[in-house]
């Protein structure tokens, strides 16, 4: 099962949903296929604006954390641009050091 449309959906605004919500459809789409995921990112998630950029930086940076790879998981959180959300990643992140 390919998560690649509904992510694309999300992150080029043609959803019904929010951008906000492409950490959880990313997160299972790393569950399901995280060499695909990352192949996504890698190649066309770092070409989104900012403002949705930030919401791919969310996930990875919350997976970075939970693999136990702070150091990564912080470049993630420096791409996180709203401050209340960046404040909450760093959160789950320093719960990991």
């Amino acid at each position: 099962m390919s998560l690649r449309e509904p992510v694309l959906n999300l992150a080029n605004g043609s959803s019904d949903f929010e951008p906000l919500y492409l950490p959880s459809a990313l997160n299972e789409w790393m569950k399901v296929d995280a060499e695909a995921a990352a192949q996504w990112v890698e190649n066309e998630g770092v070409n989104l604006p900012p403002e949705t950029r930030q919401f791919v930086a969310i996930a990875y940076a919350r997976e970075a954390a939970n693999q136990g790879n702070v150091d990564l998981a912080d470049q993630w959180a420096a791409l996180i641009i709203d401050e209340d959300r960046k404040a909450r990643v760093v959160k789950v992140i320093d719960g990991k050091r």
